[in-house]
């Protein structure tokens, strides 16, 4: 009897000692979930500020993206603008070219350089475009360099008959 009281105390203790193993079992594995929930919650905010760092970055590129077109778009206006007074410039040069020959002619015309009196030995006949005009030697040489665009006629001796 000894033996089976003996036996029921070793079996209560050793049921005690199993209860306090798994006791103690949960709170490891209990610590053991902090751990790993710590970790996780760690790198989940990790996650977090890398994913606001990155909307941050995503901003600012927007933003650069928008300065960027409005940049374009007042460049492609200023081009307009650009090839608007271009087309002014271009009409202006015309326009004081057609003044320019408008008033060469009334030069020649008052001067009497543009006559029809006999052609003298020394006087330059020149064409421009499809004009012809004879011009007295002191008068020729009183041009700009670039005669206005004056040519001297060559002719052939046939054409001199």
């Amino acid at each position: 009897m000894e033996d089976l009281t003996k036996n029921k105390k070793d079996s209560k203790n050793a049921d005690t000692a199993k209860q306090l193993d798994i006791e103690k079992q949960p709170s490891t594995n209990l610590n053991q979930e902090t751990d790993l929930e710590k970790e996780l919650k760690k790198e989940l905010d990790s996650y977090k500020k890398e994913n606001a760092d990155l909307h941050r970055m995503l901003e600012g590129k927007e933003v650069e993206v928008e300065d960027l077109r409005d940049s374009l778009d007042s460049k492609e206006l200023l081009v307009k603008d650009l090839e608007e007074a271009l087309k002014v410039a271009n009409e202006a040069i015309e326009n004081s070219k057609v003044i320019i020959e408008e008033f060469e002619n009334a030069f020649l015309n008052k001067s009497g350089l543009n006559s029809s009196k006999p052609i003298e030995s020394t006087d330059i006949i020149a064409v421009k475009g499809d004009q012809e005009r004879t011009f007295p030697k002191p008068a020729w040489d009183s041009l700009p360099a670039d005669k206005n665009g004056w040519q001297i006629k060559v002719e052939t001796p046939e054409e001199a008959k």
